[in-house]
């Protein structure tokens, strides 16, 4: 977990959100990896008629290749996998499963490698695909088995495609599998796509159980007056089964109120705070009741909204100088904008990135080796529990912004710390 600043007691915040995931859903990564590969790959078989060598062989081959799960910037107009540091500098390049030497990065971008019109928020910008976020790290195994297979010249289909083409078919398959076009039918259970189905029929093999500690934790920092809730770009209709399955079925009771469709970064930087909504999608009146946290069950669900609507409401009802923690696990949206946005005043964050722990001890198939502890430590209070101290937080901020990451020891750990 990397941290800005150092969190010494937690206490001293009116208020602690949390993204939903690698927090309290603490997926099993390998299969998630997997499922998201898997579904992807189908569409883009059966669909696009790419060849079926874009699936892994076997678990062998499975437990190599998913392991390149982690933050890069795609180049379309090479097909190279890019780690892009300090003022867009190309710090390590990848084509396909091959690391190119610095030489051949110089041969592609020049003396001083950088990523021309490179922008940290252009998911689906013309030239570039970042591949940052949850979900796009999980791609990054097939885009790289796109691409060795594309480069042997032996698959006419992928001959006649160029990368432009192929992350449109891949942005095409993304769109199938996760947008829901009918959300009625969603909520009786009727999923399209190669994800839901099996994400949301067998949650148990996707997503691991809370520890119980970190649900009392939350339980005793509620009684005693922290405001507690969940600020998720998901859609409330997952989540919600999601949060079942690691929290159990009255997990909303755990939180003051809880936002979803929260649209991060944009929940943090738009100039015009949008208005809640609630499950029907219709405007919150008057949210004031729910922050306060006097709503009960489906009613403490608010959707899209702002941050700004949080900081009102504490200032006004909490009290004026507030402070809020954020626990995100994703460094952009999460993390970056909301601690340039509002630390001054208002807010600290704290990333968590799983996937370290998955390279550091591989894939267990077991109980998570206790992770639980270490983002779930941040919640401990020494009048609380003993033991703030075994927080791991470090002090960090975005390179991009040319700024410098704290010193992690180990190159698998610079890998995700460049964006």
């Amino acid at each position: 977990m990397i941290g800005r600043g150092k969190v010494d007691t937690i206490l001293r915040y009116n208020a602690i959100g949390f993204d939903m995931d690698h927090t309290f859903v603490r997926y099993k990564m390998r299969n998630f990896v997997k499922l998201v590969n898997q579904a992807t790959s189908i569409y883009l078989v059966a669909k696009k008629k790419y060849p079926q060598e874009i699936f892994v062989a076997n678990e062998d081959e499975a437990k190599k290749k998913y392991k390149m799960s982690f933050r890069v910037v795609f180049d379309h107009k090479t097909g190279v996998l890019l780690k892009i540091g300090s003022n867009k500098l190309i710090m390590r390049a990848y084509f396909g499963w091959t690391q190119l030497t610095k030489e051949e990065i110089i041969r592609l971008y020049g003396k001083n490698p950088i990523l021309e019109n490179f922008e940290i928020l252009s998911a689906r910008h013309a030239d570039f695909t970042n591949l940052h976020e949850f979900y796009g790290t999980s791609l990054v195994p097939l885009v790289a088995q796109i691409v060795d297979l594309k480069a042997r010249g032996t698959f006419e289909m992928l001959n006649k495609r160029d990368y432009y083409q192929i992350m449109a078919d891949v942005n095409e398959a993304l769109d199938y599998n996760y947008g829901i076009a009918d959300l009625e039918a969603f909520r009786q259970a009727d999923y399209r796509g190669y994800f839901y189905p099996k994400l949301l029929t067998e949650p148990r093999h996707y997503v691991n159980k809370t520890h119980p500690d970190v649900i009392d934790r939350l339980r005793k920092l509620k009684e005693r007056g922290v405001k507690i809730f969940l600020a998720s770009n998901n859609y409330f209709e997952v989540a919600d089964l999601m949060m079942t399955e690691a929290m159990g079925p009255d997990w909303l009771n755990l939180f003051d109120f809880v936002i979803f469709n929260a649209s991060k970064p944009k929940f943090f930087t738009s100039e015009t705070p949008t208005a809640f909504l609630d499950l029907n999608r219709q405007p919150v009146a008057d949210p004031t009741s729910v922050l306060l946290g006097k709503a009960e069950g489906l009613k403490k669900v608010l959707l899209g909204g702002h941050a700004e609507h949080i900081n009102q409401f504490l200032q006004e009802h909490v009290r004026k100088d507030f402070k809020v923690l954020f626990f995100g696990d994703t460094i952009v949206t999460d993390c970056i904008y909301a601690f340039d946005t509002y630390h001054q005043n208002y807010w600290d964050t704290v990333l968590i990135m799983e996937e370290l722990q998955e390279l550091e001890h591989g894939y267990p198939e077991k109980e998570y080796y206790g992770y639980w502890q270490f983002w779930g430590s941040a919640i401990l209070d020494k009048s609380l529990f003993s033991g703030v101290d075994k927080t791991i937080i470090f002090e960090f901020a975005d390179n991009l912004a040319q700024r410098t990451f704290s010193k992690v020891d180990g190159p698998e750990c610079i890998d995700f710390l460049t964006i």
